[in-house]
């Protein structure tokens, strides 16, 4: 798939609704360690609501003396205090915000279960839906200007490469979102723009945040930086683990075949992505008739998926590699190989009588041609539909008196006929069995089965059918 492709692909993929938890951009980071609400103590919440994560909101506490900490215990002491506050002074359910981080880089759960869950703040006036709030104690514009340690910068990144859900992404623009004061806000953005109590204007989280960490670069910039390089892009891997088909086959018979991988990477896969099982040694190979199957649906992560499809084996009898591998079309092929050989024998007592060889005969209103890909041998013989006796005729000296299965084989076409009429000679008579030449091309189809003595036996394809297309004479089999 070319480049233009994939962005159609990634367009119909907005317009049918995936979001981007489905198809996800990044894979959230493992959880770093936070002292939890029993680690400092905390009082019994009482806030019911929830939200659906998108967008992180960075804030400092404003608090000069919370800068002060000088221990983890002391830090818990100014968590208890500030709970006091938000909800016996300011009356809230619970603390304002998901979570605090001090100056020594101890990050500590806020709201109750912001750990194991998705509660609804109120930090950031009315832009609390779709948000956590992210919050370094401290005050970080004038007069205090604090400088956020490295190991306090460390534990924010950490911490939000691990909250943020599958799929989001620090980097992307401000877009359309109404609990903002300005309308908009980006996948990362500021207490600042989105605004205080009542959407007022507030300087949280300061300037020094705000200008030398978060920046207004929103495909960059330190903070967005460090949580996107902690953040996996999305993997796709594979492990086969089983397969079912027969091991020996007929030259040119059709066959059913299923292989069943896992999709052990981190990206699931979707038919609208363009995830397929595609054939190997040598790969893109179409010596069973097809070189892509596609994802039905959608794949979870971890989960088995079991492609099932019909083959149509070699007509040169040989043993012949059957392997295949999951691939991205446009982007990689990638993980296990399920691996096999099939073995591919000729029909038993099979006589096949190919367009040029000596048991065919025609007139030169029958003219032979080459540029069909699913032809038989080299080439095969053609003419125009016509009210005239003119038949291509294929004899077969068969070997002994039974009942034989007679196959006749077609390279198909849109100018083919749709009634294309063989007549098969045996012993009780004539039997006249009437095709689609447009459809079934580059295999065996059978005709019927009847008995037939040993000796010459006869098949003929008449041309006297619909004019206006063409009907092709090709090979018969007698089996």
């Amino acid at each position: 798939m070319n480049p233009t492709s994939k962005l159609t692909t990634l367009v119909a993929t907005a317009m049918l609704g995936i979001t981007a938890g489905l198809i996800a951009q990044t894979t959230p980071a493992p959880q770093p360690n936070i002292c939890n609400r029993a680690c400092w103590v905390a009082r019994n919440g009482t806030c019911t609501s929830t939200v659906t994560l998108t967008r992180a909101i960075i804030h400092h506490t404003a608090a000069a003396s919370e800068w002060n900490t000088t221990s983890l215990s002391d830090s818990k002491a100014r968590l208890r205090s500030a709970q006091n506050y938000d909800m016996d002074t300011q009356g809230h359910c619970d603390m304002k915000y998901h979570f605090r981080i001090d100056k020594l880089g101890n990050i500590f759960e806020g709201r109750k279960n912001s750990i194991s869950g998705f509660p609804k703040g109120a930090h950031a006036g009315c832009g609390n839906t779709g948000t956590f709030g992210f919050t370094f104690m401290g005050y970080f514009h004038t007069p205090y200007n604090h400088t956020p340690p490295t190991a306090m910068q460390n534990a924010m990144y950490d911490l939000l490469a691990w909250k943020m859900p599958s799929g989001w992404s620090p980097y992307g623009g401000r877009t359309s979102y109404s609990g903002s004061l300005n309308g908009t806000a980006a996948p990362l953005d500021t207490h600042s723009w989105v605004g205080a109590t009542g959407c007022s204007g507030t300087s949280c989280p300061g300037s020094v945040l705000i200008n030398n960490y978060i920046t207004g670069d929103f495909f960059g910039g330190p903070m967005r930086t460090a949580v996107a390089q902690r953040r996996s892009s999305s993997v796709n891997d594979a492990s086969f683990v089983s397969k079912s088909h027969p091991t020996s086959v007929v030259a040119g018979s059709t066959f059913s075949a299923s292989i069943t991988m896992k999709n052990n990477g981190t990206k699931k896969w979707h038919d609208i992505t363009d995830h397929k099982l595609g054939s190997q040694n040598p790969q893109d190979n179409t010596r069973w008739g097809l070189s892509r199957i596609a994802v039905a649906g959608t794949v979870d992560l971890n989960q088995n998926h079991t492609f099932t499809f019909t083959c149509t084996a070699p007509t040169t009898p040989a043993s012949y590699a059957f392997d295949w591998q999951m691939l991205e079309e446009g982007v990689q092929w990638f993980g296990g190989t399920a691996v096999a050989t099939i073995s591919v024998t000729a029909p038993p007592s099979a006589v096949i009588v190919d367009n040029n060889t000596s048991g065919f005969s025609a007139s030169s209103s029958w003219i032979a041609a080459t540029s069909s890909s699913d032809k038989y041998g080299a080439d095969y013989r053609y003419r125009s539909t016509q009210a005239v006796s003119d038949n291509a005729t294929w004899t077969g000296n068969l070997p002994s008196s039974k009942t034989w299965n007679v196959s006749a084989w077609w390279p198909q076409g849109a100018n083919r006929s749709t009634t294309a009429a063989y007549h098969v000679v045996h012993s009780g008579g004539t039997t006249v069995v009437t095709v689609n030449q447009q459809a079934n091309g580059g295999k065996w189809n059978s005709l019927g089965s009847w008995a037939m003595g040993s000796g010459n036996n006869q098949v003929r394809l008449s041309c006297w059918t619909t004019t206006g297309f063409i009907v092709v004479a090709d090979a018969i089999r007698w089996q």
